[in-house]
């Protein structure tokens, strides 16, 4: 009976965890204006934002910034794979 109770406590400990994690949660949904040259994103009050930076605000994530292949190729040729 003890362990009945025990797991009871466990149970309602974690679904009182899950709601409290459901309620931080900022779920990114829908359209997200987006310029198509410089890639900024606009937010509800109309101002235009790096993506990094809207992403950043809105969701846990951050950024740790690298050079594709593709641009690689384009921006540093010497550094090109290709031909090699």
């Amino acid at each position: 009976m003890q362990r009945r109770i025990q797991a009871e406590k466990e149970k309602d400990q974690l679904i009182g965890e899950l709601r409290s994690a459901l309620q931080e949660v900022d779920t990114l949904r829908g359209l997200l204006p987006i310029c198509s040259y410089c890639h900024k994103i606009r937010d509800d009050e109309g101002l235009w934002n790096r993506i990094e930076t809207y992403l950043e605000q809105r969701a846990e994530v951050s950024f740790s910034h690298g050079i594709c292949p593709d641009c690689r190729d384009e921006h540093f040729p010497e550094y090109s794979k290709k031909g090699s």
